[in-house]
């Protein structure tokens, strides 16, 4: 459902766009705009204990930021900003105006059941795969949202840099460039001019 297409909203809408790192919103604030990813890619971040902020989720076009907060009212327990690699496109209104649409209000509550049922799913994947089976799901989910089909494949632009890339699945930066280089060895992938082709797509190969 798009912010912008629903006729009590649509007047009340704005677009923005944003540069590559900037920030949306900042994790402890108060879900006071709605916002949803017309363009680009938007992470998650949370901070660690040692004050170091690690990469959980993505955010692809047509979703939302913090579907749970929205809903709820909490203080929101993720900073969202653009890829450093990706400039973002978002479309926004008030939270308060928003969830007077009983549709979009339905819509929202399937998503944040959605949504916890993925981060459901990679909490077992993190805990139980290895690390290569790991990335190598990573880059399926990408090529999903983000890639274009190939005869064998497919490819995906390379929006994130190494180290986002290992803390999206759960490691350390030299760790994700080993395996990443192991994957170009063994012809499963190949990164030209921007783009990464994914040429055996299978988990299983990993």
């Amino acid at each position: 459902m798009n912010l912008s297409e629903i006729p009590q909203l649509c007047e009340w809408t704005h677009s923005r766009v944003c540069s590559p790192g900037q920030t949306l919103v900042f994790e402890g604030e108060q879900p006071r705009t709605i916002y949803q990813v017309t363009r680009g890619v938007v992470k998650l971040t949370r901070c660690s204990t040692n004050g170091r902020e690690i990469i959980v989720g993505l955010v692809y076009p047509g979703e939302y930021l913090d579907v749970v907060a929205i809903l709820d009212g909490s203080p929101h327990g993720v900073t969202a900003c653009a890829l450093a690699g990706s400039e973002v496109e978002v479309v926004a209104v008030s939270r308060e105006l928003a969830l007077r649409c009983t549709d979009l209000l339905h819509f929202l509550e399937r998503a944040a059941l959605q949504e916890l049922r993925d981060q459901r799913d990679w909490t077992v994947a993190m805990a139980l795969e290895r690390v290569e089976t790991r990335a190598m799901r990573a880059l399926t989910m990408l090529g999903e949202r983000l890639g274009a089909r190939l005869e064998k494949g497919f490819e995906l632009p390379l929006m994130l840099n190494r180290q986002e890339f290992a803390e999206l699945i759960g490691t350390t930066t030299e760790t994700a460039i080993r395996v990443l280089s192991t994957f170009r060895r063994r012809g499963i992938t190949l990164e030209r001019g921007g783009w990464l082709n994914v040429l055996e797509p299978d988990v299983s190969l990993a």
